[in-house]
């Protein structure tokens, strides 16, 4: 019984002590900062495609002389 008690807190403070979650806490933070980086990117990007639609779709009916319904 004295042995779990004199183990007791040489293994807390060992927890303390251990770095091992610091690594996992870490990824999950460069993670989460790339997902926004990507998230701002992408919907930066949304304009500028939505422009390059108009201007193709656009271009494409004019040149089709229709109203860009499917051939048939």
């Amino acid at each position: 019984m004295e042995d779990m008690a004199a183990s007791g807190p040489v293994s807390f403070n060992n927890f303390l002590k251990s770095e091992q979650g610091q690594n996992l806490s870490e990824f999950c933070l460069i993670t989460a900062v790339i997902a926004v980086v990507a998230l701002v990117i992408i919907l930066g990007m949304t304009g500028g495609l939505h422009n390059i639609w108009q201007v193709a779709n656009t271009t494409s009916n004019t040149a089709g002389g229709g109203s860009g319904a499917a051939v048939r």
